[in-house]
């Protein structure tokens, strides 16, 4: 059973918002994922796990931070219709 953290949370930078998910699957021991979901429904989920989720959130705030939010949001699918 997978268990959601605290502090998943949604981010708003530059008027544009991404949901951050950080989670614990319950099969390996310190294995936080972090998964990152855009207003389109796109996702961006790491390779690698996180030994604590304050680690997972701490990641993608600071891709925000020196990438801009635009790096964590995929296209808007209209545009392929």
């Amino acid at each position: 059973m997978s268990k959601t953290s605290p502090l998943s949370q949604t981010l708003t930078r530059d008027g544009k918002t991404v949901k951050i998910e950080i989670t614990q699957d319950g099969k390996k021991e310190n294995g936080w994922t972090l998964k990152i979901v855009d207003e389109y429904n796109n996702n961006i989920t790491w390779e690698d796990n996180f030994s604590c989720a304050q680690m997972a959130l701490d990641e993608a705030l600071a891709c925000a931070d020196e990438e801009g939010i635009d790096c964590l949001i995929g296209p808007d699918p209209k545009l392929f219709q």
